[in-house]
């Protein structure tokens, strides 16, 4: 019985700190002086670790893949996807706003969108897919916002105007027409 609870402590600890390959860890993390080598992080003068956030996205083919980005009080700060191979971190995208994961696949990198504020009413929106290597825009729009609320693009929002419209919504169809379509029906 011994011999047997020595043989399943052993499985389990090697279940525990055998699973992830040689040289990586059961936590990915980046850390504040990779950042130094990377063009356009860290200014000459180096990094903090307040200076910026760093959270992993998923495992690729080569390592991780992460998400960093500068600690700003604007909503559109820099900021890096990076990944983290045995060969050190490498830049894989440089965008300015807001980035989320569109689509995560198991074996290569994610589809993202970048949103990044034009102005209180225009959302600049664009979607990356990774093709051949790299980050390659697959699509751009506009998005608007009305009264706090966002309604989609032109079209959209012209259609969500039609149909308060026809609803007697009249106030709110006009803020839209007059916000996106820059069409004062008075």
């Amino acid at each position: 019985m011994h011999r047997s609870g020595s043989l399943l402590a052993s499985l389990v600890a090697v279940a525990l700190f055998g699973w992830t390959p040689i040289g990586e860890s059961a936590n990915p993390a980046v850390a504040r002086g990779e950042l130094a080598v990377l063009p356009g992080v860290c200014p000459v003068a180096g990094c903090t670790e307040a200076d910026f956030d760093s959270r992993w996205l998923s495992r690729t083919a080569q390592g991780h893949l992460f998400l960093v980005s500068r600690q700003c009080a604007a909503a559109a700060c820099d900021g890096w996807l990076v990944e983290k191979t045995a060969q050190g971190l490498a830049t894989r995208l440089v965008f300015q706003g807001q980035m989320r994961v569109a689509r995560q696949s198991a074996t290569t990198h994610p589809s993202v969108v970048v949103r990044r504020d034009v102005n209180d009413h225009t959302v600049h929106e664009q979607h990356f897919d990774w093709v051949a290597g790299r980050y390659v825009q697959a699509a751009s729009r506009e998005l608007y916002r009305v009264n706090g609320t966002e309604c989609g693009d032109a079209g959209e929002c012209y259609a969500r105007a039609t149909q308060a419209w026809r609803e007697r919504q009249g106030g709110e169809a006009l803020r839209i027409w007059e916000t996106v379509h820059n069409r004062s029906v008075i």
